[in-house]
């Protein structure tokens, strides 16, 4: 994973302002979240405070120094929460594997140069039966400035995606694009207009306007592309 040492955070502190679109990727994590958990890629802890609930044990992989200090004044004080201020290359270097019921990694993959390695790594992390929750952005024709900005080095396709997830041992339980909607202002404002900023206030609306129309519209029908993808892969138990 980059390491970012100096990261501001501002961004995830935009995108923490998406109460129901957070909630919509927990509505369909949720039911696949138990046991000793760790979450990858922890930035401000948007996703972590909503895994506290569902999980035994919580593990919060961070490597900004900055993002690492909130954690500890978010988290810092539940016996049932550790922080590891790692990159994902180091973590997933250590010896133990084989003991987590979970996995998490939302908006994390893209920033890995070997993504495989990664996906590889989460393997040797679950244990048999564990759930992988994995999320991403997608469609590389919505690739733009703002992407390589936050050090994204790709987005993903869906069958592509799936095979290096079935390479890496998982077996996919469920995988589709997400948020159909949401790539008609990325392609009009980041890719092709080039934004490298999250705007606030349209942050806001989408997440209270659009964000509800969209999810009852894939409620209805799965959407064939989308501006991300969301999967939840297991490691066979046999």
């Amino acid at each position: 994973m980059i390491e970012r040492p100096l990261y501001d955070g501002v961004d995830l502190e935009v995108l923490a302002e998406m109460p129901n679109y957070y909630g919509w990727i927990m509505q369909i994590f949720q039911e696949h979240l138990c046991g000793k958990a760790i979450e990858f890629g922890a930035g401000s802890g948007s996703i972590s405070s909503r895994l506290l609930p569902c999980v035994d044990e919580l593990e919060l992989v961070e490597p900004s120094a900055n993002l690492v200090r909130l954690l500890r004044f978010r988290f810092g004080n539940l016996q049932t929460v550790k922080i590891s201020p790692k990159t994902l290359e180091q973590r997933i270097a250590e010896p133990l594997a084989g003991l987590h019921q979970t996995v998490v990694a939302v908006n994390l993959l893209e920033h890995i140069k070997d993504d495989l390695e990664a996906l590889n790594g989460f393997w040797r992390l679950l244990a048999p039966g564990g759930k992988l929750c994995l999320f991403v952005p997608a469609l590389p024709m919505l690739m733009s400035a703002l992407d390589r900005k936050f050090g994204h080095f790709r987005r993903y396709s869906l069958n592509p995606l799936t095979d290096m997830l079935a390479n890496a041992g998982f077996l996919v339980i469920r995988a589709e694009y997400f948020d159909f909607l949401g790539l008609i202002p990325w392609l009009i404002v980041n890719r092709w207009g080039g934004v490298v900023n999250f705007n606030s206030a349209a942050v806001k609306v989408y997440d209270s306007v659009g964000v509800p129309v969209t999810k009852a519209l894939e409620s209805l029908i799965s959407p064939r592309i989308g501006k991300n993808i969301i999967v939840i892969a297991e490691k066979p138990r046999s």
